[in-house]
C-alpha cells in the first residue's frame, strides 16, 4: 500500500539526486530500509540506500563520471557489489548504495543468497527483507511503500519477521540477533512468533562468524531496552556465549549492564561481572572483540572486586591500571553498589588536578637522582619507591621534598658488614674493597667489623644491629647462626634484614638456598635482592639458623680442625668421619611433636636426629625441595634409628637417599629412617644421659638430654 498524502520524507540532496536521474530514464526508485525507517521515527540515518528497477549494469552507465544535479561535482559509480546487483555512487560528495530489485536463491550456508535474480517488482525485493519496519521503501514520487505493516509496527514499537519468521532466519541466522539487537536500540517488543522462532532457532547462530555476532551483541548491549531482552531471551544469549550458563548471578549482572555507561568496555564488564576474570576471558576470546577491548574489559572484570577505601587505593589502582581504566572500574563499582560514590568524585579529581599515579609524573627523574649519585641499576627502584610514597601519600610530589627523602632513605642508609677474619676464604679478603664500593654505591655508609672470637658476632648484632638498616654476614654458615642468634635477641620491629655472603669452608645453608659463592656477585645481589622472611629454630634458649642435630656423625661438623677444613673443604669432613665409622653410639628417646593442634610421640633407640630449615643436611642428605619452605612456620625433623647390621646401616643410607624425592619416597616403606614437619617439640633421654653434644648450625653446643625444640616463625629477613 501507497501513503503519499501523509507522508512527506526529507530526503537529502545525495540520495534524491540518485533517485531524480533513475526516474529521468524511466527507472523506478526508492531510498528504502533502516533510513526509512529511522526518519520515520525521527531518527538520524547513518546512510542512505536506494533500491531501483535498473540493473546494475544501467546503474552503473548512468552514473560513470556525470555531472550531479545541482552541483558541478560529477556523479561517480564503484563497483562494490555487482554479483548481488549493487552500485556504490558518490553523489554530493557522499556514498549511496543503489541495489536492483532482486529475489534472493538458496542460503546454504545461514547467512547469504547462494545466488540472486534481478527482478523488476519492488513488492517481490520487499519480501525478502528481515522484518516489517525495515521493509518500506519510499520516494518523493510515489510516496511511503508499505506492503507488510511496518509502519503500524513502528507506531506499536513492535519487531515482526517479514512473512514467516522460521524462513528469515533460516535464510540468514545473524537476523535472529539482529532482532534482539533492534527490540533493546529501539526499546520495542518482539512480535511472539517471531520471538519463539527466534528461541527454537538459536542453535543456527553457531554457524555465523564470531565477529558478525559481537557486532550485534556490541549494538544489544548499548541499547535503551537491553535488560529485558537479556533476561526474556537468556537462551539465545547462552547461546553465543556458553560461558555465562553457569552464572548463578545473571539477572544481577544484567541489571548491571542496563545502568552502566553506553560504552562497550564497560557494558561487556557488566555482563561479566558475576563470573571469573579467566572465564570471562575466555568468553572474550570466543567472541573475538579486537584486542584492546578484550584487555580493557579483562583488566576491568579482574579489579572490580578490589578494595577501595580510600584515596590511596584509588590512586594505587590508577597506578596499575591506568587512569582510564580505573574510571571505568570505579563507575562500575560504583553502579554496582559495590563502592561509594565519592570514588567516583575521586577518581575524577585525580584526572583534574592531575595529581601524580606513574614514574613519568614525578618531579624528579632519572637524570636528577644520577647527580645524586644514585647509581644507573638502581634507578628503577627508587624511583618506583617515590612513586609508592607519593601515592600513598606519606609524601609531597615536589622536587625539594622527593631529593630529601632520596638522601635521607637510599644515600644515608648504614650497613654493618661483620666479616668472620678465622674462616673467610681469601678471596673475600682480597674482595673486601671492591664489596665495600659495591655497598657505598648503592648508598650505604659501612661499618665493617671483624670477629674477634667466638659468639662475639651474636653480641655485636644483639648490642647495636637495630641502629642499622641493614646486616651483612661474611663467613661460614656458623657465622650467620651468631648474626641470627643476634637479631633474636632484638625486637621484632626494629631487626634489619641480614645479607649472607658465603665465605666459609663448606656454606651448606648457602648452596642449599641459592646464594652467589662468589664474594662480589653475592655482594651485588643483596643489594638487588628483597627482604624474604625466614625461620630459625631454638633449643633449650640456643638459635640454629637451619639445623640442629645430634648423634653419628655430628661432631664431624665441629671436630674437624679449621686449618684442615680451609684445606680440604668438604673432603676434610669425610676424613674426620672416617674415623667414627666403628663407635656410632645409640640414644634411646621419646620425642613428642605438635604440629597444627595435633600431638604425636617417636620413642626408639636412634642414631642421629636433626631438626632442620634446610635443603640440604651437611651437604649429603638433600630434601625434596618441593616440600620444604623456609618461611612456613615449622620445621623438618629426621631420625635414623640405630642400624642392627651392616644390612641395616645399608639400607638406611638408601631411605636417605629417597628423601630428595616425595614420589620415590612415598613409594619406598621406611623403616629406619622417619621424617615429617613440626612447630614444636619436646625431646627426652630414656637411657639416663645427662647431656647430649649439639651441633647447631655446625658448632658445637653441649645441653642436657631433655631439650625443648621450637620453630620461631620468620624470626628474620634474609636479602635473596
Amino acid at each position: 500500500m501507497n501513503q503519499k498524502a501523509d507522508i512527506n520524507l526529507q530526503i537529502p540532496d545525495s540520495a534524491s539526486s540518485v533517485i531524480h536521474r533513475l526516474n529521468a530514464h524511466g527507472h523506478e526508485a526508492y531510498v528504502v530500509g533502516g533510513c526509512v525507517r529511522d526518519t520515520l521515527l525521527e531518527r538520524n540515518p547513518n546512510d542512505w540506500d536506494v533500491t531501483t528497477s535498473a540493473h546494475p549494469d544501467e546503474v552503473f552507465k548512468l552514473f560513470d563520471s556525470t555531472i550531479s544535479e545541482n552541483t558541478a561535482k560529477p556523479f561517480k559509480a564503484i563497483a562494490t557489489g555487482l554479483k548481488h546487483g549493487t552500485v556504490t555512487v558518490l553523489s554530493h560528495g557522499e556514498p549511496v548504495e543503489v541495489t536492483t530489485f532482486r529475489v534472493d536463491g538458496e542460503y546454504t550456508d545461514c547467512r547469504r543468497p547462494d545466488s540472486v535474480q534481478f527482478t523488476s517488482s519492488l513488492e517481490a525485493d520487499l519480501s525478502r527483507r528481515d522484518f516489517t519496519i525495515n521493509a518500506m521503501a519510499y520516494s518523493p514520487a510515489t510516496g511511503l511503500v508499505d506492503l507488510f505493516g511496518g509502519r503500524d509496527d513502528l507506531s506499536s514499537g513492535i519487531v515482526r519477521c517479514v512473512g514467516k519468521p522460521e524462513r528469515r532466519f533460516s535464510e540468514d541466522a545473524l537476523r535472529i540477533l539482529r532482532t534482539l539487537r533492534f527490540a533493546s536500540v529501539l526499546g520495542f517488543r518482539i512480535d511472539d512468533d517471531t520471538a519463539n522462532a527466534a528461541i527454537s532457532l538459536r542453535g543456527l547462530l553457531n554457524k555465523i562468524s564470531r565477529e558478525r555476532i559481537s557486532v550485534e551483541l556490541d549494538k544489544l548491549l548499548c541499547g535503551k531496552n537491553t535488560a529485558r531482552i537479556l533476561i526474556d531471551f537468556r537462551q539465545i544469549i547462552e547461546t553465543i556465549i556458553p560461558e555465562l550458563a553457569d552464572c548463578a548471578e545473571y539477572e544481577r549482572a544484567v541489571k548491571l549492564v542496563s545502568i552502566s555507561s553506553a560504552s562497550t568496555p564497560i557494558k561487556l564488564a557488566a555482563l561479566f561481572s558475576e563470573i571469573s576474570p579467566e572465564i570471562a576471558a575466555t568468553a572474550l576470546t570466543h567472541l573475538r572483540f579486537d584486542k584492546k577491548t578484550c584487555t580493557r574489559v579483562r583488566t576491568i572484570c579482574s579489579h572490580l572486586h578490589d578494595k577501595i577505601d580510600c584515596k590511596s587505593s584509588v590512586k594505587r589502582l590508577c597506578c596499575e591500571v591506568g587512569l582510564d581504566c580505573a574510571e571505568n572500574i570505579i563507575e562500575l563499582a560504583a553502579q554496582s553498589g559495590r563502592l561509594e560514590n565519592k570514588y567516583r568524585d575521586i577518581v575524577h579529581k585525580i584526572r583534574e588536578n592531575d595529581e601524580c599515579i606513574s614514574i613519568s609524573q614525578l618531579k624528579i627523574n632519572g637524570d636528577k637522582l644520577i647527580t645524586l649519585g644514585v647509581k644507573p641499576e638502581s634507578i628503577g627502584r627508587i624511583l618506583a619507591k617515590l612513586l609508592d610514597e607519593v601515592i600513598n601519600e606519606r609524601l609531597s610530589n615536589d622536587e625539594c621534598a622527593l631529593t630529601k627523602f632520596v638522601m635521607e632513605e637510599f644515600m644515608q642508609k648504614k650497613a654493618l658488614v661483620i666479616i668472620n677474619q678465622h674462616t673467610a676464604k681469601p678471596k673475600l679478603r682480597s674482595d673486601l674493597l671492591e664489596i665495600l664500593n659495591i655497598f657505598t654505591k648503592s648508598g650505604y655508609a659501612c661499618l665493617v667489623r671483624p670477629t674477634q672470637k667466638a659468639g662475639d658476632a651474636a653480641q655485636y648484632t644483639a648490642s647495636n644491629g637495630s641502629c642499622f638498616d641493614l646486616v651483612v654476614c661474611a663467613g661460614g654458615d656458623g657465622t650467620l647462626n651468631e648474626v641470627v642468634s643476634g637479631l633474636c635477641a632484638i625486637d621484632e620491629d626494629k631487626r634489619p634484614p641480614v645479607g649472607y655472603i658465603p665465605a666459609g669452608t663448606t656454606n651448606d645453608f648457602a648452596a642449599s638456598i641459592g646464594l652467589f659463592d662468589d664474594p662480589i656477585e653475592a655482594a651485588w645481589s643483596i643489594m638487588g635482592a628483597t627482604p624474604c622472611a625466614m625461620d630459625c629454630g631454638r633449643i633449650n634458649g640456643h638459635i640454629f639458623n637451619y639445623i640442629a642435630s645430634f648423634g653419628a656423625f655430628t661432631e664431624v661438623s665441629y671436630g674437624t680442625p679449621q686449618p684442615l677444613k680451609n684445606m680440604f673443604g668438604h673432603f676434610a669432613y669425610l676424613l674426620e668421619g672416617a674415623k667414627h665409622l666403628t663407635d656410632i653410639k645409640s640414644y634411646h628417646l621419646k620425642l613428642t611433636l605438635q604440629n597444627d593442634n595435633t600431638e604425636s610421640v617417636i620413642e626408639d633407640d636412634f642414631a642421629f636426629g636433626a631438626f632442620a630449615n634446610t635443603l640440604s643436611i651437611g651437604g649429603v642428605i638433600h630434601l625434596d625441595p618441593s616440600e620444604v619452605d623456609l618461611g612456613d612456620g615449622m620445621h623438618e625433623y629426621l631420625l635414623v634409628k640405630m642400624p642392627k647390621s651392616i644390612a641395616e646401616l645399608n639400607e638406611a643410607a638408601f631411605e636417605l637417599r629417597a628423601l630428595q624425592n616425595s614420589e620415590r619416597r612415598n613409594k619406598s616403606s621406611s623403616k629406619l629412617v622417619m621424617y615429617g614437619k613440626f612447630t614444636r617439640g619436646r625431646l627426652e633421654s630414656l637411657d639416663g644421659a645427662e647431656e647430649i653434644s649439639w651441633s647447631l648450625d655446625g658448632e658445637c653446643v653441649r645441653t642436657s638430654a631433655d631439650v625443648e625444640i621450637e620453630n620461631l616463625h620468620a624470626a628474620y629477613c634474609l636479602m635473596k
